[in-house]
């Protein structure tokens, strides 16, 4: 079994849909291969780290906006030898302290909003390796989506499933 969290950011009731969208058809497309309980807030840190301590399989970060800083800051809380084998850091943005990826993180993908985004200007490229880590492998999905609704773009979908699926085996 893996877990799946899903990290919600500021975005409130507009943009809290689009991750709660891609929650539902993750469970729809793997059933009960997968846990993944309602999309969590950003903030809500102390919940974030009891269901990490408390799971035993596999886990995969999923966030969005300011919920992309929440799993690098969570990730430093991991037991030694932990390992997070995915995350997927959808619309990350500049104002909210993304920090580097950690070494714990095996592989992880930044899903980029349009260009005109208010949160990342340019369409930047804002996750990167924490210094001293070589082992993460960082690839990138790029959309035309507004910030925030990025879950929903082309390919974001498939490419979490891809990861699920790899853990799975």
């Amino acid at each position: 079994m893996s877990n799946v969290l899903f990290i919600n950011g500021w975005g409130g009731a507009i943009t809290s849909t689009s991750i709660a969208a891609l929650r539902n058809d993750t469970i729809a497309k793997f059933g009960r291969k997968i846990y993944a309980p309602p999309p969590v807030n950003h903030q809500e840190t102390g919940l974030i780290l009891r269901y990490l301590e408390k799971w035993q399989d596999v886990q995969i970060l999923v966030g969005l906006s300011c919920g992309c800083s929440t799993i690098n800051a969570i990730a430093a809380h991991a037991k030694k030898g932990e390992r997070i084998p995915y995350a997927m850091y959808c619309s990350p943005s500049i104002y909210c302290g993304l920090g580097k990826v950690p070494a714990i993180v095996e592989r992880a993908t930044q899903v980029t909003s349009w260009g005109l985004d208010f949160f990342n200007p340019g369409s930047r490229m804002l996750v990167q390796r924490a210094s001293g880590n070589t082992t993460s492998g960082i690839d990138e999905i790029q959309t035309s989506s507004g910030h925030g609704f990025t879950p929903g773009a082309a390919g974001v979908r498939e490419r979490l499933w891809k990861e699920i699926e790899r853990t799975l085996q």
